[in-house]
């Protein structure tokens, strides 16, 4: 059973009994965890709001991590295995994860303008809402991935794999990709009832974890 917040009934975060809301140390705590990662990994550990900005975590290992609304701006990921975490609402702006593991990843209105995914893995990510304005994602692979209602303004997808993503509502305004490619994405996308694209992004691990709102100011 997951350990609460001992101050409201929210999950307490990794090594603390107290939740996002209510930690009085979030710098020493960011640091501490962040040594515990790289030497435990971060398997169904929550990181919920960690503060690892421009950060140099190339190669780290955050599979099934928690890390909704984390803050990791300018953080260099090249190559890191970010598989199956829980992104909800995280900050990645101007990250840099070329040929970084990013599959089934949980990531609904995640903010990674400006960054590089070059040669990113995304398959079966679920990316609805997310802001990827300006950024890189040449020859990285979208395959099934879930992109509806994403800001993909002047992004970069020369080369991508996207056999089954869907790209329902998604703002393509001076994007470079293959509108055909989008097209035939779309028409044989994952979409249908039983199995929405980004479906099996959510790991046995966040099945519990409310969705950030859209306004998650307080939570």
């Amino acid at each position: 059973m997951r350990a609460r917040c001992k101050q409201c009934e929210n999950h307490a975060l990794h090594l603390r009994d107290v939740c996002e809301e209510h930690i009085d140390d979030l710098e020493s705590w960011s640091a501490e965890v962040l040594e515990d990662v790289r030497a435990n990994g971060a398997h169904d550990k929550n990181l919920s709001g960690v503060e690892w900005a421009a950060l140099d975590l190339t190669d780290i290992n955050l599979e099934f991590a928690i890390l909704i609304r984390a803050n990791l701006r300018e953080c260099v990921l090249r190559g890191a295995n970010i598989s199956r975490a829980g992104l909800s609402n995280a900050d990645l702006t101007n990250a840099d994860m070329t040929n970084a593991i990013l599959q089934m990843i949980n990531a609904r209105r995640l903010k990674a303008s400006g960054a590089c995914l070059d040669g990113a893995r995304l398959n079966g990510a679920t990316l609805a809402n997310a802001d990827l304005s300006g950024a890189s994602l040449i020859n990285s692979e979208l395959v099934g991935t879930n992109l509806r209602g994403a800001n993909l303004r002047e992004a970069n997808l020369s080369g991508a794999q996207l056999l089954r993503a869907s790209f329902d509502g998604s703002d393509r305004t001076d994007a470079i990709l293959d509108d055909g490619e989008v097209d035939r994405a779309n028409e044989n996308s994952l979409s249908s009832k039983k199995s929405p694209p980004g479906l099996g992004s959510v790991p046995p691990s966040q099945m519990d974890w409310p969705d950030p709102p859209e306004d998650d100011a307080t939570s």
